[in-house]
């Protein structure tokens, strides 16, 4: 299921959760551990979307629609989070097969840059 989804299916969405949903779906099955917040209500201001981890590699990703707005709190967790060293990204639909690439590619005992 995961080598066919493809990014041109999700370009023009408007929709977050679509986004989120298939790049967990397409985590899980290739092995990697995911977490993410169903109600972002709950959680501080700003913290990424999803976390994925496996195979020697940490992401932390902030999911934004191709004209979704990133927040100010959105941006300092990124930067935080890059700056502790940790693997932490924007992700918006243009973005996907190439996260998704990688993670193919690590699963499958490639490198992670």
């Amino acid at each position: 299921m995961t080598e066919a989804i493809t990014v041109a299916a999700y370009l023009d969405t408007t929709d977050e959760e679509l986004l989120q949903r298939t790049l967990i779906e397409a985590a899980d099955a290739l092995g990697y551990l995911t977490h993410w917040t169903p109600d972002s209500r709950r959680t501080h201001a700003g913290h990424p979307d999803v976390t994925i981890c496996g195979y020697g590699l940490y992401l932390k990703i902030e999911l934004k629609t191709a004209k979704g707005r990133i927040r100010p709190m959105q941006i300092v967790w990124l930067r935080e989070l890059r700056q502790a060293g940790i693997d932490a990204r924007l992700v918006r639909p243009a973005d996907l097969d190439g996260l998704l690439d990688l993670l193919r590619r690590v699963a499958h005992g490639g490198r992670t840059r």
